[in-house]
């Protein structure tokens, strides 16, 4: 749980979309430094630094942050549930239901909130989670389809 409480507080702060980068390097970029502070502070890694380098980025970009959590809830989009600034103002702090059956399937760390729906990599990724979720694997059914009709052409 440990894990899940560092996430969310790291999010709150790197908490841009891919929409707000200009290309896709950067926007990677900025997630793998998001990573590198959560696996540094979950793993116990230098925590002092991390932390500073984590309430540094915070005090340089609050203006950003808090311009993308009320575009966010302008959109009617949840702001990050764990974010002890946004609990504090009142805003919704129980996050969604998770279905069990994704409980099941290890997904329950998958958003759908976290891929921009107005790009194809966007609406690509969550139809990839949402069939994973419910219980699709594009691969094996592309298998199975190509050696049933492998066999077909043989006894034909």
């Amino acid at each position: 749980m440990k894990s899940v409480r560092v996430r969310a507080r790291v999010m709150a702060v790197f908490n841009k979309r891919r929409s707000d980068f200009e290309t896709l390097a950067e926007h990677n970029d900025y997630l793998e430094r998001a990573e590198d502070l959560i696996y540094n502070l979950t793993e116990g890694i230098d925590v002092n630094a991390n932390e500073r380098a984590l309430n540094e980025y915070k005090r340089e970009h609050a203006s950003e942050i808090a311009y993308v959590n009320a575009r966010a809830r302008e959109e009617g989009r949840e702001v990050s549930g764990n974010d002890v600034e946004a609990t504090r103002a009142g805003a919704n702090a129980n996050p969604a239901p998770i279905p069990t059956s994704a409980l099941r399937r290890g997904l329950e760390n998958t958003t759908l909130k976290a891929y921009d729906e107005n790009t194809e990599e966007g609406r690509r990724a969550m139809a990839e989670i949402i069939g994973r979720a419910c219980g699709f694997d594009a691969r094996a059914t592309a298998k199975a389809r190509c050696v049933e009709e492998a066999f077909k052409t043989i006894w034909v």
